[in-house]
């Protein structure tokens, strides 16, 4: 009887050092992958966005307070609609499916000669950016197991943290030879390879 219930608790030693080891290899593929999209997006940053639009069209602060309100409100529509959009097509594909259209309409827009089409562009890009953060905490949560859960969520958000903490010197510097639009094109493209790599997870 006290060998089964030994051999019992080995069994689930073994259980459990299997997944935290699987476990561990998820949460160190999921933090680089979202280091690189976190690196992207300090390419296209809400500053970078600001400079672009006053750089490349003279834009005064009236106008640009308008245009960063309505993307704060768009933002906060796409969180709330997110959850449903997931229900009907999927976690990963709303993941996947935001990135590269918002990314695909910022590389349009930079590429814009008119203020008013630039805008409106970037708006409608920021309509469809946000609907990756419900979803992405959301997948992270369901790849590893319960305990492992917390470790997850501190160390991959440590990386976007990481990435997104030196990008926009390297956007900076990229503008400064290239242009600032070529640096917006850089960071959306960054960001569509990320999500092109995600399909592997289906």
């Amino acid at each position: 009887m006290l060998n089964k219930e030994i051999e019992s608790i080995e069994n689930e030693k073994s259980k459990i050092i299997h997944t935290t080891n699987n476990d561990s290899k998820l949460i160190f593929i999921i933090t680089s992958l979202f280091a690189i999209d976190s690196f992207g997006g300090g390419f296209i940053a809400r500053s970078f966005i600001s400079f672009w639009l006053i750089k490349s069209f003279s834009l005064n602060e009236g106008i640009l307070s308008i245009i960063f309100i309505l993307a704060q409100i768009l933002n906060g529509i796409s969180l709330i609609l997110a959850p449903k959009i997931a229900k009907t097509i999927g976690i990963l594909n709303t993941m996947i499916l935001s990135q590269v259209i918002a990314n695909s309409i910022i590389i349009v827009a930079a590429l814009s000669t008119n203020w008013i089409i630039a805008s409106i562009l970037y708006l409608i890009k920021e309509a469809f950016n946000d609907l990756d953060i419900p979803t992405r905490q959301a997948f992270m949560m369901s790849i590893v197991s319960e305990q492992n859960q917390t470790q997850m969520a501190s160390i991959s958000n440590l990386g976007r943290t990481g990435a997104h903490t030196f990008s926009p010197g390297v956007a900076g510097y990229v503008s400064s030879i290239f242009g600032i639009s070529i640096s917006l094109i850089f960071g959306a493209s960054i960001k569509i390879i990320y999500s092109i790599i995600l399909l592997k997870f289906k």
